[in-house]
């Protein structure tokens, strides 16, 4: 009877000792039910929603938020992103561009369940009446593709929209426009994919608000995967002006100066960058023919900055310009790793003769 007592205590000895292990590696491991894949995307993954390449390249303005909580993270475990949010923003540098039309493409073949157009393009700081969720996305378009797979594209320019409801449409077909429809500052597309009624990360196929890091797999097919490289902010556009501007009058969008003369009112040279970081030093300049420093402005960024704008200016000497070349410089320094990288390095020219 001892003998039999005693292996019976032996035996939920060790079971408790194999609960006690199982729940010591449960809890250093992830969360699997939470960092479950969405599953393999349809027709093998999702291209690139929008018309960008050599010359209009692919800018993702903000990553999905991968932070459950009031902070902030992308699926890289970087900044690029802001609370909250369920998708992947594809910004335009500009509403000049805007203006000359960015279309934007279904991301995989399907049909149409919502297009919805007639709202105007305004940059918009707060909803107009602070509840209608439809506004905040301003005109936009949802497709299903079958497998409970839907993608959801906003903030398109009002009157581009291409497709009614009920459509069946094939991949890379035109939905409208990038626009201003909505809440939101810049022109953008907001894509968004959604699996089984919930938000997924193209960029890793997990669902909102998993933590950053955990292994997944992209969402998106072989051409957008090598194009779409994470990067944390760069150079938007830079150009000469001759007429005094102010921030939103850059960011609209201004005319570019393409030649000066002597007799020229003044030079103003500006340059847009989108996420710049805390600690970043920038410095615009604008350097005459012989290498002389006619203009400068540095500072060290005590914010973030998603869209920042910087310019500087020089009125036109009592004799006029001097013949000959002039630059205008746009650089941003960053601290990566200990060492100080340049991650912005813009030179324009223009010649005055």
């Amino acid at each position: 009877m001892a003998t039999h007592k005693k292996k019976e205590w032996l035996h939920q000895a060790r079971k408790a000792i194999a609960g006690l292990l199982m729940l010591g590696i449960m809890a250093l491991a992830p969360d699997v039910s939470q960092a479950r894949s969405a599953g393999s995307p349809p027709e093998g993954g999702f291209s690139i929603p929008l018309a960008c390449g050599e010359l209009r390249p692919c800018i993702i303005q903000f990553y999905m938020d991968r932070d459950a909580g009031p902070g902030i993270t992308d699926y890289r475990c970087g900044g690029v992103t802001y609370d909250g949010h369920k998708g992947t923003d594809f910004r335009i540098r500009h509403e000049t561009e805007m203006r000359a039309g960015v279309a934007v493409l279904a991301a995989a073949s399907g049909r149409v369940v919502k297009a919805r157009d007639g709202l105007d393009d305004v940059r918009s700081e707060v909803p107009a009446d602070g509840t209608d969720p439809e506004w905040i996305d301003g005109n936009s378009v949802v497709l299903d593709h079958g497998g409970a797979w839907q993608t959801r594209y906003n903030h398109l320019r009002k009157g581009s929209l291409q497709v009614k409801v009920g459509e069946t449409i094939e991949r890379g077909s035109v939905l409208g426009q990038i626009g201003l429809s909505g809440l939101t500052n810049f022109p953008h597309l907001h894509f968004e994919v959604i699996h089984k009624g919930r938000a997924v990360d193209p960029f890793s196929g997990l669902r909102f608000q998993n933590k950053c890091g955990h292994q997944g797999h992209s969402l998106w097919d072989s051409a957008a995967d090598g194009r779409l490289v994470y990067k944390e902010g760069g150079l938007l556009d830079a150009a000469f002006s001759s007429r005094p501007l102010l921030a939103p009058d850059i960011r609209s969008g201004p005319a570019r100066l393409r030649h000066a003369t002597r007799e020229t009112a003044r030079l103003l040279f500006w340059a847009t960058a989108w996420s710049l970081k805390p600690g970043d030093w920038d410095r615009i300049a604008i350097v005459g023919p012989g290498g002389e420093l006619l203009a400068e402005s540095n500072q060290t960024l005590v914010e973030r900055q998603d869209d920042w704008v910087r310019f500087i200016s020089v009125p036109r000497p009592a004799g006029g310009w001097p013949n000959g070349t002039y630059q205008g410089v746009f650089e941003v320094k960053r601290n990566l790793g200990g060492r100080e990288s340049i991650v912005i390095d813009a030179i324009r020219f223009i010649a005055i003769q």
